[in-house]
This record gives structure tokens, C-alpha cells and sequence, in this order.
């Protein structure tokens, strides 16, 4: 059964921060909304499986990357 992401304001923050960003470099939405669906499904697949990427240094942490972007999940 899949796991309920819950995002916290600091990431959702940051996503946003990061469509902001690339709608002012590109003057276009295309590539934030590639990089929103990115991380939908480096969710999905975290939801699906929860132990995917290497543990960090920090207790009970992993890390999944995603192209340039990494994903922390606890």
C-alpha cells in the first residue's frame, strides 16, 4: 500500500522558488512544469517504495535525487 506524502511549507516554499526562478530565466512555464512532474513522480515513487535512495548523515533520512534536485524523506 502507498505511503500519504506530506510536503512541508519549507518545500513546498522551495518548489515554488525554483518555478519562479526558471519561469524569469526561460520566459516560459514549459520547463517548471517538466520539473513539477518530475517531482510528482519522485513522489509517487517514494510513496511506492519509502526506502529508495541512500540514507544521509542525518538520522532516519534519505536522499532521492532527481536531475539536479534532490528529495529528503523521513
Amino acid at each position: 500500500m502507498a505511503k500519504k506524502i506530506i510536503w512541508t511549507q519549507t518545500a513546498i516554499e522551495d518548489r515554488f522558488r525554483i518555478y519562479r526562478f526558471w519561469l524569469y530565466k526561460t520566459k516560459s512555464k514549459t520547463y517548471s512544469e517538466k520539473l513539477e512532474n518530475l517531482f510528482k513522480e519522485g513522489a509517487n515513487l517514494i510513496s511506492e517504495f519509502p526506502e529508495v535512495g541512500p540514507l544521509s548523515d542525518f538520522h532516519g533520512i534519505r536522499i532521492k535525487s532527481l536531475k539536479h534536485y534532490q528529495l529528503f524523506i523521513k
